[in-house]
């Protein structure tokens, strides 16, 4: 959720791209074009990285995202998000 942990969000996606040694990295409020691509986003990942915001569980994309990874057995790491900023 962008208002709670945008710019966790930002430092993790720099500290991912060094350390990722030329893999790609998909954030999805920076990079989806359409909401009807979540699901393929997600299958095409490795793993999915949540981060725990207090309403990441009342956000319907972000159930998408993890309905989708746990369906198809992919590896949910999750990154707890104390306070915003």
């Amino acid at each position: 959720v962008k208002a709670e942990a945008g710019a966790e969000a930002l430092g993790l996606f720099k500290q991912l791209s060094r350390l990722a040694a030329g893999r790609k990295i998909f954030v999805d409020v920076t990079e989806l074009e359409s909401i009807s691509d979540l699901p393929k986003n997600v299958l095409e990942s490795e793993c999915l990285v949540l981060l725990l915001t207090p309403s990441i569980f009342s956000r319907p994309f972000c159930l998408l995202e993890i309905y989708t990874a746990m369906k198809n057995n992919i590896p949910i790491v999750t990154v707890e998000i104390q306070g915003i900023g």
